[in-house]
């Protein structure tokens, strides 16, 4: 009996067997470092990941072949040979992920005795060599350090007579538990995809995601602000400043709802004026670049220029150009600004050309010119071009007329008195109130906006005597001689007359803002006003406003008109003739003022538009509107002057009659939809380009002077060293505020403008 202890002693050890997972655990931080291979940012497993008893094949091994691949030396899947546990311990790191090798087959007999099949299901860890016969613990034989363990690392076992306790007891033997511990998690760090270099990619990848996120709401926060027309940078924009500016204002109001920017705004920031020229230099070349392809497809387009001055004393030139799509709708699109120094014709001429060439417009394909005030700069404006393309309905009479340019001078003065002073604006507010009248201010003169003067004339008219008794309140010099000089007939009469003239301008110069008229249409509302003006040329008219003007100053208590006191003709050679003709004082009124100031403008306006050679255009529109064939001279004028060919006009032109006689459509754009229902815009190409052509011809630059008021909205006096490239920007994202922004791509080009920034995008 004492043998058969000392025997059963031998193949039990008087130690419990420590499977649970906290002591699998300490063991593991108790053994000895490992190899780099064997353990891969190892981490803590629960319970049921850490038996020996959980079931660990091939089969269910969730690495996927591209991994294995990865961890093998060969490019191809081995032979079940090389896996073979004959080859030692090296061969057990290379197919770590397979796992033991555990064939099945019919295992040699020695001694009655053999391995059994049955022993990989209770010891997931076993593997079978089939060219020694012998068993082994792929555990131990990955980790091989210790040297006691040979029949299990190197050797291989083959006792099979006692074959279950001898692996029992390596099963409870501390050592295994370390590197069946270590194998299992090495397994589910490859599974879970959470070795170094992919714990540091996957890291990389969520930060390079967050941080293109907190990009994209810079670019957001950056369009709001162009949309806006508001500042983008404070006065002081350091931690402890209280008002750093709309935008780190504007993110740091967002960042209370948005975890993103609150974490990445005090992490990577991004938010320095060179960042925001940045973005804002990205939006602005995306929009443009945008109107540039539309352009391109238009093929034709027209040019409008404009210059004004801005806040710093700068001269600003405002370029629009005009195209028509193939839909025949008007677009009227903003360019940019660019600084002048000079406005020399040569010097227009040079920037124009400059211009265009950057924006990579062809010049052959312009169809029209447009700058704005042209009467005053015709000098300067010659080198630009060969042809003045210029309709403006204003016409400054006050320059041509004497009496006129008295009475605008005392308005202007009466502005600059009660509406620069609040103490006197009070005065005249109350006046109103206790008159039971609504309260009116009296508007600015403006040398280019001409409805402003209407405005400014009527409300002195309805006004007048209310400005009467201000003035009388007012205790100032000028006060005293503006009273003088407004409480004559004289004023009274010509602020008659030139409200109503003004009255009627007005209305044509509003109609001539719009975009989308014709040259034609235009014509008409021009030869309308100009009628309705020759209409006021008479007796009748002239007793009428005569009238008004006397009965207005008996109300308020102002002398009739009296004669003038006749000139002494000097005498002296040359001093002149005598003026042997006497006129009486309504004469006078009717002749050298009423008739003088309504001829003046009624010319003024005519000449304006036939100077600007609109004959082309009256052809285009005689060919598209009437049924009436152009003759050969007038279709060679067109084939010459927009490079098309004649023989195509002569032949499309008669097919465009006689589908015309079907119908009789009236206007141009009765015009546009009889071409796009009867599709002969893809039927006749040339009659296309011209109708397209003549729809691109502009009017006017009011889009010219719109973009000024941008410009005054943008550069105030608290901005006024603004950069010209970042004015221009954010110039063209306020007026084309419609335009949508692809915010992925203006990420991209932020990207890839710096390596640096790949890294962290």
């Amino acid at each position: 009996m004492s043998t058969c202890k000392n025997s059963l002693t031998n193949y039990f050890k008087k130690r419990n067997i420590t499977d649970n997972v906290e002591e699998a655990n300490q063991v593991v931080t108790q053994s000895n470092p490992v190899e780099e291979i064997e353990v891969l940012h190892t981490k803590r497993l629960k319970p049921n990941e850490l038996t020996d008893s959980t079931t660990l094949t091939t089969n269910n091994t969730s690495a996927s072949t591209s991994m294995i691949r990865s961890t093998t030396t060969s490019s191809t899947l081995s032979s079940p040979d090389e896996r073979d546990p004959c080859h030692g311990p090296a061969k057990a790191k290379v197919y770590i992920l397979l796992g033991p090798f555990q064939p099945k087959t019919n295992f040699p007999t020695v001694n009655g005795r053999h391995f059994r099949a049955e022993w990989y299901n209770t010891y997931p860890w076993l593997e079978y060599s089939l060219e020694l016969n012998r068993a082994f613990c792929f555990p131990c034989r990955l980790r091989n350090e210790r040297k006691n363990e040979n029949p299990f690392t190197i050797t291989g076992f083959h006792q099979w007579k006692n074959g279950t306790l001898r692996l029992n007891d390596h099963q409870a033997a501390s050592w295994h538990k370390e590197s069946f511990a270590i194998w299992k998690i090495t397994l589910q760090n490859y599974n879970n995809n959470t070795d170094v270099l992919k714990l540091i990619n996957q890291q990389h990848s969520k930060q390079a995601t967050e941080n293109r996120v907190y990009l994209r709401e810079l670019i957001r926060t950056a369009h709001f602000l162009t949309r806006q027309g508001v500042s983008f940078r404070g006065h002081r924009e350091n931690v402890g400043s209280k008002n750093r500016g709309n935008f780190l204002e504007l993110l740091e109001l967002r960042s209370n709802d948005n975890e993103i920017i609150k974490k990445k705004k005090e992490e990577i920031q991004f938010t320095d004026y060179k960042i925001q020229n940045e973005l804002i230099d990205l939006m602005s070349k995306q929009v443009l670049n945008r109107i540039l392809r539309e352009i391109q497809q238009a093929k034709y387009f027209s040019i409008m220029i404009d210059e004004t001055t801005d806040i710093s004393k700068l001269g600003q030139v405002s370029l629009v150009v005009r195209y028509t799509d193939d839909q025949f709708k008007v677009h009227e699109r903003f360019m940019g600004f660019a600084r002048t120094t000079e406005m020399t014709g040569e010097a227009l001429f040079n920037l124009l050309l400059e211009w265009l060439k950057k924006l990579n417009l062809d010049v052959k394909n312009i169809v029209a010119q447009s700058y704005d005030g042209a009467s005053a700069m015709r000098g300067e404006y010659k080198g630009v071009a060969a042809r003045l393309k210029q309709i403006a309905p204003c016409v400054d009479v006050s320059t041509r007329v004497s009496s006129i340019r008295n009475n605008f001078g005392i308005v202007s003065s009466l502005y600059n008195l009660i509406e620069n002073s609040a103490k006197r604006h009070a005065i005249f507010e109350e006046i109103q109130e206790e008159a039971g009248l609504q309260s009116l201010t009296i508007k600015q003169m403006s040398d280019t906006r001409w409805t402003c003067r209407w405005d400014c004339l009527k409300v002195v008219l309805i006004r007048y005597p209310q400005i009467i008794s201000t003035l009388q309140l007012i205790e100032a010099p000028e006060s005293h001689l503006l009273l003088h000089s407004m409480e004559s007939f004289d004023f009274v009469f010509h602020l008659f007359i030139m409200s109503e003239i003004y009255l009627l301008t007005n209305i044509l110069s509003k109609y001539l803002q719009s975009s989308q008229i014709s040259i034609s249409q235009a014509l008409k509302q021009v030869k309308m006003t100009v009628d309705t003006l020759k209409s006021l040329r008479n007796e009748t008219e002239f007793e009428r406003f005569y009238s008004k003007a006397l009965q207005m100053c008996e109300e308020n208590e102002i002398d009739p008109p009296k004669v003038q006191r006749k000139k002494k003709v000097p005498a002296r050679l040359g001093g002149g003739d005598k003026d042997s003709t006497d006129l009486n004082i309504k004469d006078h009124y009717r002749i050298n003022t009423y008739y003088a100031v309504l001829d003046t403008i009624i010319t003024s306006i005519e000449n304006r538009f036939d100077e600007n050679m609109i004959h082309d255009i009256l052809l285009m529109e005689k060919l598209f509107l009437t049924k009436e064939l152009l003759n050969e001279n007038e279709l060679k004028q067109l084939s010459k002057q927009y490079s098309l060919s004649y023989d195509d006009i002569r032949g499309e032109q008669r097919l465009y009659k006689t589908k015309l006689t079907t119908s009789s459509p009236a206007t141009l754009p009765e015009i546009k939809s009889f071409i796009l229902d009867n599709h002969l815009n893809v039927g006749l190409p040339v009659m296309n380009k011209l109708f397209k052509i003549l729809w691109t011809i502009p009017v006017n630059t009011c889009e010219c002077e719109r973009s000024f008021s941008t410009l005054r909205r943008i550069k105030t006096y608290l901005r006024s060293t603004t950069g010209e490239d970042r004015l221009s920007g954010l110039a063209l994202l306020n007026i084309e505020r419609e335009a949508e922004i692809d915010y992925d791509e203006i990420i991209k080009e932020f990207v890839s403008a710096k390596c640096t920034r790949k890294i962290v995008f």
